[in-house]
């Protein structure tokens, strides 16, 4: 399953792969993000903390969709 999620830094891609909590992520068509849990990999794609507001923004809304 695929997610497009607009967000400041560009479009982030995010990719379910592999088993039930696997995912990867990319930024405007940039390289994947190591496989990893949903947090994770946005973070990693974002290029800042799992902790952060930022990744907070993206997940709330995009948690709907799965």
């Amino acid at each position: 399953m695929s997610l497009l999620v607009d967000t400041p830094s560009g479009v982030l891609q995010i990719e379910r792969v592999g088993s039930y909590r696997t995912y990867v992520a990319r930024l405007d068509g940039g390289p994947w993000t190591a496989w990893g849990e949903l947090r994770e990999v946005v973070a990693e794609a974002l290029d800042c903390e799992a902790g952060d507001d930022a990744v907070t923004a993206v997940l709330w809304p995009a948690s709907a969709a799965w």
